[in-house]
Order: C-alpha cells, then sequence, then structure tokens
C-alpha cells in the first residue's frame, strides 16, 4: 500500500468516526429536545393549576370577608334595638 492509498484509508477512517460522533451528537440533542419540551408541557400545567387555586382561594377568601360583614351588620343591627 503506498502512501496516497494509506492517506485516503486514514482520510475515511477519520470521516466515518466523525460521521458517527456527529450521529451520536444529533441523538442527544433530540432527546435533549424532548426533555426540555416535556418539562414545558408540566410547567405549564402547574402554572395553570396554580393560577386555578389562586382564583378558587381568592373567591374563598372574599366569601369568608362577605360572611364576617354579614354577621358584623347583623349583631349591629340586632346590638342596636
Amino acid at each position: 500500500m503506498n502512501q496516497d492509498e494509506q492517506f485516503r484509508l486514514k482520510t475515511a477512517e477519520a470521516l466515518g468516526r466523525i460521521e458517527a460522533r456527529g450521529e451520536d451528537t444529533l441523538q442527544h440533542v433530540i432527546a435533549l429536545n424532548v426533555t426540555v419540551a416535556s418539562q414545558g408541557q408540566r410547567i405549564s400545567v402547574l402554572e395553570s393549576s396554580w393560577r386555578t387555586s389562586r382564583a378558587v382561594m381568592t373567591g374563598v377568601i372574599a366569601v369568608i370577608a362577605a360572611g364576617a360583614a354579614t354577621v358584623v351588620a347583623w349583631f349591629g343591627i340586632s346590638g342596636s334595638d
């Protein structure tokens, strides 16, 4: 085997390794993209749940405040007799 053939063989082997590394990197990037997308969906669900919980708690607090105001007003009216 002459030098030119050795060079071509070494070049082909190096290109094969580079291609394999590129394919491996691509698979890792795809897996990472899937993971990030999944986490994004989880965050959206958590955010939606948090907003719903906050709205419910705000409503509960408003009902409690209205009930307390009604009780205070009732005692105020009944006490003025």
